[in-house]
């Protein structure tokens, strides 16, 4: 699927019946970074036809994702439903020029039809009936439908997945109007890729079946054909089709989750795409480098362990700053007292501690409250376990310190020291220390934690009773 000569004009085209998921934020991706690495446009549709299911709430949703995602549409979005009389001009169109026909068979004339496909065990297709027919009733509601081809292939030249054959005769003639004078999906979105000017269209593969009658469509309306590209089918951990159950799978969960925004977009990315050995890329990376050559063919696997790992790197490279104003806007955590305490240092050993944006605070408690208790059964268990002599003959060496021990490359050979004046092995001196001055036995290095408290405090909390 190369970018022809002519400007490429890609386009997304969610519709708004749900919230943004993982496998239409993947197909965004594709599209957009397809478009710019060619210099080209992204355009978004809202397919927005099923009027009962289609909400405001869900449009709202999908434009605030893909704009945290940095995957910004170039035009203002399309609204489909508001071009049905465009679809309907074309329709009429296709049925004066022949290319298309009146169709006047009932809703319960179709269920026979199913009905006995099945009892032959045979794939339903309409079977044509009212094709060929000039004379039609009066006043009978009717449905139009398109005439496709009765002999020869249909090729998908598929940008992905290479050619792809469909025999005509096994195609049936589709309805491109409902009989309540609706356009389908099938015609609306041949109508509107053509008069968008879309040349490339990126989507999942489940709407290959749909190529060849679009690409008909397209011809007949006498418009230039889009290039395809079928995206492989995302999988849960199990292997199965990615769904609810395998978890969260709206892409608006994980920015409230407290994933940074390029570590989503990174994970969709590598979801049927590579550039080598890579593994972390940006936005602009992206542009420069993205080709659908680099897509495979097989189903991908979307793993929660991947994005972990994929956040965590993007954790480290984020500035301070811009990770002190996400988790003031979006968790309500104001950083300044962490960096008044604990300064640049003990804040960046948080972040490198962390999975999710929300583990910062967490891991900040010991240094912005006043007192700390074991958090877990593991911390509990190491003071339960340590006998208060010891407990006792700790928190005295410790107070008789000078403040400079207490400095972040100073303390561990303080501690190294104490131990060895008390004939205890250094973690029995460091693991009950750790718990009383931060709670946990996960705290950053102890040098820091105590440069960061100061004597004054290490002495409070070792201390208090237990």
């Amino acid at each position: 699927m190369n970018a022809p000569a002519k400007k490429v004009r890609t386009r997304f085209a969610p519709s708004p019946t749900g919230l943004l998921h993982v496998g239409g934020a993947r197909t965004a991706a594709f599209s957009y970074f397809f478009a710019k690495a060619n210099g080209g446009d992204f355009l978004l549709r809202i397919e927005d036809t099923d009027l009962e299911r289609s909400k405001q709430e869900h449009v709202d949703e999908i434009l605030a994702s893909l704009e945290w995602l940095g995957l910004k549409s170039d035009e203002a979005p399309v609204f489909q439903a508001k071009r049905a009389d465009r679809h309907r001009e074309v329709a009429a169109k296709l049925l004066s020029e022949g290319k298309a026909y009146k169709c006047y068979c009932t809703a319960d004339e179709i269920a026979d039809m199913r009905a006995q496909a099945e009892r032959e065990g045979s794939v339903y297709r309409y079977d044509r009936r009212w094709r060929e027919e000039t004379v039609h009733p009066q006043g009978k509601p009717y449905s139009v439908r398109f005439k496709m081809p009765l002999t020869g292939e249909t090729i998908v030249r598929d940008g992905v997945k290479g050619d792809v054959v469909f025999a005509n005769a096994e195609l049936e003639d589709f309805v491109i109007l409902r009989s309540d004078g609706n356009p389908t999906y099938m015609l609306a979105v041949a109508v509107d890729d053509l008069d968008m000017k879309i040349t490339h269209v990126v989507r999942g593969d489940d709407h290959l079946v749909n190529t060849p009658k679009q690409m008909l469509l397209i011809e007949a309306m006498g418009g230039v054909m889009p290039e395809y590209a079928s995206l492989p089918m995302i999988l849960g951990p199990d292997k199965a089709k990615l769904s609810k159950r395998h978890g969260a799978v709206a892409v608006s969960h994980y920015r409230h989750a407290g994933y940074l925004p390029e570590a989503m977009l990174n994970a969709l990315i590598r979801l049927g795409w590579s550039h080598g050995d890579d593994e972390f890329f940006v936005h602009d990376d992206l542009v420069k480098m993205f080709t659908l050559a680099g897509c495979g063919v097989s189903p991908s696997v979307f793993e929660l362990d991947r994005l972990n790992h994929l956040n965590q790197h993007h954790l480290r490279l984020a500035s301070t700053a811009r990770i002190g104003a996400i988790l003031k806007s979006d968790f309500g955590f104001d950083v300044s007292p962490v960096l008044e305490r604990g300064g640049e240092k003990v804040f960046r050993a948080f972040v490198e501690r962390a999975t999710v944006l929300p583990d910062i605070p967490k891991l900040a408690e010991w240094l912005v409250l006043d007192n700390v208790e074991a958090k877990d059964e593991e911390a509990a268990k190491v003071l339960a376990e340590t006998s208060s002599t010891i407990l006792a003959s700790i928190r005295d060496e410790v107070a008789a310190l000078p403040d400079s021990a207490f400095a972040e490359h100073e303390f561990f050979n303080q501690m190294k020291e104490v131990a060895k004046k008390l004939t205890l092995k250094v973690p029995v001196v460091m693991k009950p220390l750790r718990v009383l001055l931060t709670g946990t036995l996960q705290s950053p290095d102890m040098g820091l934690v105590a440069e960061a408290l100061g004597k004054k405090r290490v002495v409070e909390r070792i201390s208090k009773p237990l």
